[in-house]
């Protein structure tokens, strides 16, 4: 895991207690514990779920984060609708304004989420992601 990649990502992302965040591929949580400590609220969504115990402890116990199990995406041209359903309750929280995309992306999926979140009426204020 490269820190100082993460921690790119984080300053870029330019998170703050006003932002709901959607991370697909939590993976062992180290992206997702660093902007904890920043955004307002972060849904972290993975399918795999062997990275659970190892995220878990990484993260740590933290009201702001929200773990969905699953694919990011129901098909190819759809989102899955629990991820949605998540990141609408996190943008409905008081003091979030701003929705943002911060992932390290799976190389497999990051064109059609990318391609579904952009011609969705989902109001993205940022997209910070690595493929």
């Amino acid at each position: 895991i490269d820190l100082n990649l993460i921690d790119l990502i984080g300053r870029t992302a330019e998170l703050s207690k006003a932002d709901a965040v959607l991370e697909v591929g939590t993976g062992t949580g180290s992206l997702t514990a660093r902007m904890a400590s920043e955004a307002g609220m972060i849904v972290t969504v993975e399918i795999d779920r062997s990275f659970a115990p190892v995220a878990q402890e990484v993260i740590g116990r933290r009201g702001n984060v929200r773990h969905v199990f699953g694919d990011c995406l129901a098909k190819k041209s759809e989102l899955n609708p629990s991820m949605l359903a998540a990141w609408d309750e996190a943008a409905k929280l008081p003091g979030i304004k701003h929705r943002k995309l911060v992932a390290n992306l799976p190389y497999v999926i990051a064109t059609p989420l990318i391609s579904n979140l952009l011609c969705s009426d989902i109001p993205i204020e940022r997209m910070v992601v690595m493929v």
